[in-house]
């Protein structure tokens, strides 16, 4: 059960990513195809051996994963920046792919990882019971 609930809250956050990005960033129908591929990520992860068992374990994971997007985001931005006048963070980082990249890297990390978290919550719930 805790599985199909990080499945759900995986769907979720990806959702409102969809939502938020404009459609000439990321077509919508990409969407599904972001989120199956996020879903393969994140059964594998649960399966590992080496993943962490607790919440508190998932969501740290969570915290390195949006840890190392953002330091690769500010080296990324210091290497190349932008080559036009900024208008805003959103044009930092659609302006440059390379930043794109790794936001990505921070964001969908933190995605599997929420799962993740979602899941063991999930686990530890009904193992309580």
């Amino acid at each position: 059960m805790g599985g199909v609930f990080g499945l759900i809250l995986l769907g979720a956050l990806v959702a409102v990513t969809a939502y938020l990005v404009p459609d000439e960033v990321v077509r919508r129908p990409m969407w599904v195809f972001v989120y199956l591929a996020l879903a393969a990520c994140a059964v594998f992860s649960w399966k590992q051996t080496q993943a962490p068992k607790t919440p508190v374990g998932w969501l740290k994971l969570a915290g390195i994963f949006a840890l190392i997007g953002l330091i690769l985001l500010g080296v990324g931005h210091l290497i190349a920046p932008t080559d036009h006048t900024l208008n805003g963070s959103a044009s930092l980082v659609t302006g440059n792919p390379r930043l794109l990249m790794y936001g990505d890297f921070a964001m969908l990390g933190a995605y599997v990882a929420l799962a993740g978290w979602a899941r063991s919550l999930i686990a530890r719930a009904s193992n309580d019971t």
